[in-house]
């Protein structure tokens, strides 16, 4: 799901101008683009009724399909009660967790008013499912995609959509196991301060960032975050690892323990997520299984709230227009633009109910016109500023840019050195810029206007 967006200098600037249009992965160079391994059981047992597929989000990896197909549904005893997705269906099913959606329930809300919502990718794995079935369809949908087997909808689905298709096929629902995304990106901006939304920042910049740039990852637009490093590096040791990762994996877990209970001791539950949860997903798994029916339902509850009781208190308008640009950059690091772009709407839409003086909002302090947004912005986010003087440069070691920077050697030019003003303009890095954020971003944008100049 997540990507790198952008390269550095010179003839990649171009290059990096129309990788943050968004463009989208086609395959990996380290697996094959269709896995089809009929019978094949998950990824991760969690227990016996839990089987866990890991994907590369946009791959057509029918893995999860088959095995759904060979399982069959919840008529069939040992058959499969629910598909659990990492991914929404549609917007609809996105607004919130463990929504359910079955095959004639999806067509009724195309056939009401819901249809708009639920938008196109929904219709078609319809689609899909009725060819499967070997039936037609009624309403308003659009004409069968692909031939009615399996075999046929590959081309037109990645692996959560086929297991979605596959569900559907058998008679069961495909449930959204991961947080609505309008919580969780207000609970990412309550949680975090501009210390952790920087050293965040540092994080991705070094590792995902750091190794597209050297040519150890594909890129075409979306690569995902399996790609680009251990997720162990990601442990979570900052407000915005716990909340964008670790309590993801946690509700993940809640959503399989949920559908297995529903679904009844003789049924399965198969899931598909990103490669990058699965060891998350073992993790929490224990803790989840040792809590009962109440603290378990208390335990969800805190993770869809939109501020976590240990959430970040307000600073000055400046210092929070800096934080909001400093996680946008990380999102636009480690994501697809689409992503972002999302973010950026639910924080704008955020910030007019606080100024309107909504009662229920969070306190987010408005981009426009705000400086610590600006000079964050140019100096972080590598869609504005993909030249040496910027922070996703800033964030690599001396090794990393000497690597990066070969060229240099000849001209006797130290990018270590160069990028020594804005290193110390880095809040998580010194206590004296996190006190003065602003002034100090102010500064390096000064140094980073200036050219390339060592300091003095």
């Amino acid at each position: 799901m997540w990507c790198v967006a952008g390269v550095s200098g010179g003839a990649g600037c171009a290059a990096a101008s129309a990788s943050c249009r968004g463009r989208r992965r086609v395959g990996s160079t380290s697996r094959r683009d269709v896995v089809a391994c009929s019978g094949v059981t998950g990824d991760l047992l969690l227990s016996p009724g839990v089987e866990v597929f890991g994907t590369v989000h946009g791959t057509r990896d029918a893995r999860a399909a088959e095995r759904i197909l060979k399982l069959g549904g919840p008529d069939r005893p040992g058959g499969v009660s629910a598909a659990v997705l990492e991914t929404a269906l549609s917007a609809e099913q996105q607004d919130e967790w463990f929504r359910g959606l079955t095959l004639e329930g999806a067509t009724r809300a195309f056939q009401g008013k819901g249809g708009l919502r639920h938008g196109l990718l929904l219709a078609t794995v319809c689609s899909a499912a009725y060819k499967l079935r070997g039936g037609t369809q009624a309403g308003p949908l659009p004409p069968a995609v692909g031939a009615p087997d399996l075999e046929g909808a590959e081309a037109d689905f990645s692996g959560e959509g086929l297991a979605a298709v596959a569900a559907f096929a058998v008679g069961a629902p495909a449930v959204y196991g991961d947080r609505p995304l309008l919580k969780h990106f207000l609970r990412l901006y309550a949680g975090c301060d501009v210390r952790g939304a920087d050293a965040a920042f540092g994080r991705a910049a070094s590792t995902a960032w750091y190794r597209y740039l050297v040519g150890e990852t594909e890129f075409v637009g979306a690569p995902a975050w399996e790609d680009v490093g251990d997720p162990s590096l990601w442990a979570s040791t900052t407000a915005f690892e716990r909340v964008h990762y670790a309590e993801r994996d946690r509700l993940l877990a809640h959503a399989l323990r949920r559908a297995r209970d529903e679904g009844g001791a003789d049924r399965k539950v198969v899931a598909v997520v990103g490669a990058a949860h699965l060891d998350g997903l073992a993790a929490q798994w224990a803790e989840v299984e040792r809590l009962g029916a109440a603290e378990a339902a208390a335990d969800v509850a805190q993770l869809l709230t939109l501020a976590p009781d240990w959430a970040a208190r307000p600073t000055s308008v400046a210092h929070e227009g800096a934080k909001w640009a400093i996680l946008e950059a990380t999102l636009t690091v480690l994501s697809e633009r689409s992503l972002v772009d999302q973010f950026n709407a639910v924080l704008d839409d955020e910030a007019g109910k606080f100024a309107a003086g909504d009662p229920g909002a969070l306190p987010v302090a408005s981009r426009v016109g705000n400086e610590g947004y600006e000079l964050a912005q140019n100096l972080y986010d590598p869609c504005v500023n993909f030249q040496l003087e910027s922070m996703t440069h800033a964030a690599m070691d001396r090794d990393q840019l000497a690597r990066l920077f070969s060229a240099t050697k000849a001209s006797g030019l130290d990018p270590y050195a160069v990028l020594e003003p804005l290193r110390a303009a880095r809040p998580s890095l010194d206590a004296s810029a996190g006190a003065d954020h602003v002034a100090a971003l102010r500064a390096a944008l000064a140094h980073a206007d200036a050219g390339l100049a060592p300091p003095a």
